[in-house]
């Protein structure tokens, strides 16, 4: 059954993510739409899959930081994706 749900979410990355990283890149034309293009496609891939982030309480307005505990390489596609205005990563 893991084997299973590897294989589709390996599928949906191929067939929503990996095109709209393509249309992000190639088509927007300013950040902004690329952060929408891409948000749209993880909250898609993580319907698709199940995972459904979202952030809880208030964000402050304005700048602010916002830390991941690095439970995997995914964490900034999971933010992305839950958080509702473009956002900025340092390594």
């Amino acid at each position: 059954m893991r084997a299973l749900f590897g294989f589709w979410v390996v599928l949906v990355a191929l067939v929503v993510v990996l095109p709209a990283g393509v249309v992000a890149l190639a088509v927007c034309r300013t950040p902004e739409a690329a952060w929408r293009a891409a948000h749209r496609a993880f909250r898609v891939a993580g319907w698709l899959t199940g995972l459904r982030p979202r952030v809880t309480g208030r964000l402050p307005e304005g700048p602010f930081v916002a830390v991941s505990n690095h439970a995997s390489n995914l964490d900034p596609l999971v933010l992305i994706a839950a958080l509702p205005r473009p956002v900025a990563f340092v390594a």
